[in-house]
C-alpha cells in the first residue's frame, strides 16, 4: 500500500482484518485483487459471492472501500483470540447488483484483475468482457469514483420505485438506471474493435497506456480521457498507437508494462511528458526477458513515442550460440471462407535443403503425387490454396513432416513470440526437421469479440475444420509431407488432439493428447468451471443440448480412431479431471488396434508445474512424434509399430536415474 497506517514507533504493526458491509454487498463476500488507492484511505478489490472458480471467473464485481487506517495512535484494538485488529470499511461504490428477480446471467462477465487507479484517486480501470457470452475479458471499462461517502442507506434490492427522488448515492438508480447493474462502468473500447485488450497502466488522470493483443502481434495504445470530473463517455477508437523506434530484429511481444514518471514513483504523479517504462517482451529469438524503454509525447502529434528500448536481462545466454528456426505468420482461408492465421516455425535446415530456407511459402515446385493418406489433404475442393486437387511436395530433401500444436482454451491465442514450452515442442521440433504450425482458429482471442465467440454452441466443428484448411494450405505450398503430420495441445488442444485421432484420424498419423476432453457429457458433471463452460462454449446446458455434447465428444467417434496416440494428464486435474483420459485410454485398448500408452502425473493439475515431470513429457512427446512420423511408413505398417518402451532415458548416469524415482509410470 502507498499508504500504510501509522503505527506508534515503539509498537509493531498490527495485522488489521477490514470488514466488508454484508448489508451493502448482499452475497459477494469473496474478496480478490484488493489495492489501496494512491493516497491509502480507500480500497478497491473485486468481490464474488464465494470462492468457486465459476464465481471468480463469472461473477466478479468492483467494490471500493473507504478504510478508516489512514492514522492510527497507538496500537489499535485487538480482537481476543484472533491477533487481528478489526475496523469496518464504509462502502464508496460497488457495482450494482441484480435487483431481486433478475439475478440470473445477463450481469455477469469475466473481469481481468487487479483495478489500477488514476494517480489522484478519482478514477479505477479494469479489463471486463462485454457480457455473459464473452469468452474473455476484452475491453477496456473505467468508473469515476465518488467522493467519499457512506452509502449503506440504500437497500440490496434498491429500484426506482423504492428511492427517493433526491438521492445522490453512487448506488441511486436515479444515476444507474434499472438496467445498468448488467453492465457498470463505461467501455472506452469500441465493439468492433478486432483485438482485445491485455494490459492498462495509467499515464496521467486522463491518459490510459494500453497492451493490446491484435492477431499474432502486441500493440501498444494511449486511450484519451476526458478531465476528472467530466463523465466519461463511450469511444469511438480504440487508442492511438505508440511508436515503437529502435527496435531492432525479430519482432518483440510485450507481456506486462509497469510505468514510472519523471518523478520516478510508481503511479505516475509526477508524468508530464516524458517517462519510463519497465516492459517484458518476447521474440522468435529468445522467452520472455526485462526491457527499460523511454516514452514521451509526439512532437506534432496526439500519440507516444517508445524509444531507446533496452533489453535487460539475459536468462539464457546459451541461446545465443543455437540456430533458431525461422518463424512467420500465415494465413489460409477456411471452408467457409473465413481467413485464419496462425504462426509457422519452419525446420532449421542444413546441408541441401539450406538452399531452400528463404523460398517463400507461396512459390512451390510440383513434383510427386499423393499417397493414400496425402489425398484426403490435397483433393478436397473445399480447401483454398491447393494446386489442381494434386500433392506439390517438394523432393525429399524439402519435405518435412508436420506438428500442429493446438493452443488452449479456446479463448487464447498464440503471438509471434517465442512459442517453445513443454507441451508446445516448438524448437525442439524444428531442431530435428519439423514444421511447427500453430493455429489461431476461430474461437482464438486477438481479433475481437465476434472472432472470439464464432465456436460457440459448435464445438469441434468449423473450428478443427480450421487446423485441417491450415494443414492442406502448407502441403499445397509442397513444403510438407501429407502422410507425416502429427497434432499435440493441451487442455483444449488437448481435446483437439483427442478429436484429430478419432474423428478426424484420416488427416493425422500421430497424436499426443495432454489433460485433454474426451467425452464432453462427462467432463460437463465434473468440471470446476460448469457455468463458464454453458455461458462461453455451449450456450445451452446438457440438458437443453445432450445430443450436442455427445456428437461433439471424440469418443463417440471411436470406430475411425487409427491414429497413434500418447495421453498425459495430471492426477489433481479438476479442470478437466483425469478421468476424460482414462476413459479414451481404456476405450482404445479395448479397440485393440490403435497403438496408445497413458501418463498420469502424480501431484500435478491442470498443466504440469514439477520440472522432472515437464522434462518427462516433453522427451516423450518428440519420441512419440519421431516413432510414427517416419517416412515410407504405410498406415498398415504405423498401426502394427508397438509404441516405444515405457521408460525414458533422462541423461544417461545411474545416479540421474535413481533422481527420477518419482517421476511417472506409463500405462501400458
Amino acid at each position: 500500500a502507498p499508504a500504510a497506517p501509522v503505527i506508534h514507533p515503539e509498537k509493531p504493526p498490527i495485522p488489521t482484518r477490514v470488514e466488508i458491509p454484508k448489508e451493502m454487498t448482499g452475497d459477494y463476500r469473496s474478496c480478490v485483487n484488493p489495492v489501496f488507492s494512491p493516497d491509502g484511505a480507500s480500497l478497491a478489490m473485486f468481490l464474488s459471492p464465494s470462492t468457486q472458480v465459476d464465481h471468480q471467473i463469472m461473477r466478479k464485481r468492483l467494490c471500493v472501500l473507504e478504510v478508516p487506517l489512514v492514522k492510527v495512535q497507538g496500537t489499535p484494538p485487538v480482537r481476543k483470540g484472533t491477533g487481528f485488529a478489526e475496523v469496518r470499511a464504509k462502502v464508496r461504490y460497488f457495482d450494482p447488483i441484480p435487483p431481486k428477480g433478475h439475478e440470473d446471467r445477463k450481469g455477469w462477465a469475466k473481469v481481468r484483475g487487479p483495478p489500477v487507479w488514476s494517480p489522484d484517486g478519482s478514477r479505477i480501470a479494469y479489463i471486463r468482457g462485454t457480457g455473459p457470452h464473452d469468452p474473455k475479458f476484452s475491453k477496456l471499462f473505467l468508473v469515476d469514483i465518488p467522493d467519499i461517502s457512506d452509502i449503506s442507506d440504500i437497500p440490496r434490492d434498491a429500484s426506482p420505485a423504492s428511492t427517493s427522488a433526491g438521492a445522490t448515492s453512487p448506488l441511486s438508480w436515479e444515476k444507474y438506471p434499472p438496467v445498468s447493474w448488467e453492465y457498470p462502468g463505461v467501455s472506452v473500447t469500441p465493439k468492433d474493435y478486432e483485438g482485445h485488450v491485455e494490459r492498462i497502466a495509467f499515464l496521467k488522470n486522463d491518459l490510459i497506456l494500453t497492451q493490446n493483443a491484435e492477431g499474432c502481434d502486441v500493440k501498444l495504445r494511449t486511450v484519451r480521457l476526458p478531465p476528472p470530473g467530466v463523465p466519461i463517455k463511450p469511444s469511438q477508437s480504440p487508442g492511438i498507437p505508440v511508436v515503437v523506434q529502435g527496435v531492432s530484429g525479430a519482432p518483440v511481444q510485450w507481456h506486462s508494462i509497469s510505468v514510472s514518471g519523471s518523478t520516478g514513483n510508481p503511479g505516475n504523479p509526477g508524468f508530464s511528458g516524458t517517462g519510463s517504462l519497465c516492459l517484458l517482451g518476447s521474440s522468435p529469438e529468445h522467452p520472455l526477458e526485462v526491457y527499460a524503454a523511454d516514452i514521451r509525447e509526439s512532437r506534432g502529434g496526439p500519440g507516444l513515442v517508445m524509444e531507446s528500448i533496452c533489453r535487460i536481462t539475459n536468462s539464457n545466454p546459451g541461446l545465443d550460440a543455437k540456430p533458431r528456426p525461422r518463424q512467420e505468420v500465415v494465413r489460409w482461408k477456411s471452408r467457409d471462407g473465413m481467413e485464419i492465421e496462425g504462426v509457422l516455425m519452419w525446420p532449421i535446415l542444413t546441408g541441401a535443403s539450406e538452399k531452400n530456407r528463404d523460398s517463400p511459402l507461396s512459390s512451390p515446385s510440383p513434383s510427386s503425387s499423393p499417397s493414400s493418406a496425402s489425398s484426403l489433404l490435397t483433393s478436397s475442393s473445399s480447401s483454398p490454396g491447393t494446386s489442381g486437387g494434386k500433392s506439390t511436395c517438394h523432393p525429399v530433401d524439402t519435405c518435412h513432416p508436420l506438428i500442429v500444436v493446438v493452443h488452449g482454451g479456446p479463448e487464447s491465442h498464440c503471438r509471434n513470440e517465442w512459442l517453445t514450452t513443454y507441451s508446445r515442442p516448438g524448437v525442439l521440433a524444428a531442431s530435428t526437421g519439423y514444421f511447427v504450425l500453430y493455429p489461431n482458429y476461430r474461437g482464438s482471442t486477438g481479433r475481437g469479440v465476434s472472432f472470439s465467440q464464432a465456436d460457440q454452441a459448435r464445438l469441434a466443428k468449423e473450428q478443427f475444420d480450421d487446423l485441417l484448411e491450415g494443414v492442406r494450405h502448407l502441403v499445397s505450398q509442397g513444403y510438407v509431407d501429407p502422410s507425416r503430420v502429427g497434432i499435440t495441445g493441451g487442455s483444449y488442444g488437448g481435446y483437439a488432439s483427442a478429436w484429430g485421432a478419432t474423428a478426424h484420424s484420416d488427416f493425422y498419423q500421430a497424436s499426443v493428447m495432454c489433460f485433454g476432453i474426451s467425452d464432453q457429457v462427462s467432463k460437463s458433471m465434473t468440471t470446476d468451471i460448469p457455468t463458464e463452460i454453458e455461458s462461453v462454449h455451449w450456450r445451452k446446458t446438457i440438458e437443453e443440448a445432450y445430443d450436442d455434447y455427445v456428437a461433439s465428444s471424440p469418443l463417440y467417434y471411436l470406430k475411425r480412431a487409427r491414429t497413434p496416440i500418447l495421453i498425459s494428464h495430471g492426477a489433481n486435474d479438476k479442470r478437466v479431471p483425469p478421468s476424460q483420459s482414462k476413459i479414451l485410454f481404456n476405450a482404445l485398448k479395448r479397440k485393440g488396434d490403435v497403438p496408445t500408452r497413458m501418463v498420469l502425473y502424480g501431484k500435478e493439475g491442470h498443466g504440469y508445474k514439477r520440472y522432472a515431470n515437464r522434462l518427462d513429457h516433453s522427451l516423450r512427446t518428440m519420441r512419440w512424434f519421431n516413432h510414427y512420423l517416419r517416412p515410407d511408413m504405410s498406415e498398415k505398417d504405423r498401426r502394427a509399430l508397438s509404441p516405444p518402451r515405457a521408460e525414458v532415458d533422462y541423461g544417461g548416469t545411474q545416479r540421474r536415474r535413481k533422481s527420477s524415482r518419482g517421476l511417472p509410470k506409463s500405462r501400458l
